[in-house]
């Protein structure tokens, strides 16, 4: 259980504070750790959001379906790595079985 913070959350609440990553915090009742701080320019389409944890999917006998739809994908590119690249390289993956 992990969670990266907006940066406006890391001034408004944790003071600038940079030893907050590590700790641990309360979240809906059960710890979960700061494992970074988002840097003030990270934009995303929803301002209202000021921490990010990874989505906790359960071990199904069955995989996901390809054709489900309802979740969309931020990634940043490796230094070096180009957006065609990154999208080629996608396409791969999306063909796969």
């Amino acid at each position: 259980r992990v969670v990266m913070l907006t940066h406006r959350l890391w001034v408004s609440r944790f003071g600038s504070d940079p030893s907050i990553v590590g700790r641990k915090l309360t979240l809906n009742g059960g710890p979960i750790e700061v494992v970074g701080v988002l840097p003030a320019s990270f934009e995303f389409a929803d301002e209202s959001l000021d921490l990010w944890a990874p989505l906790a999917l359960w071990d199904n006998a069955q995989p996901l379906s390809r054709t489900n739809h309802q979740f969309f994908v931020y990634a940043r590119l490796k230094r070096g790595v180009t957006l065609q690249q990154a999208r080629t390289d996608m396409e791969r993956v999306g063909q796969l079985r």
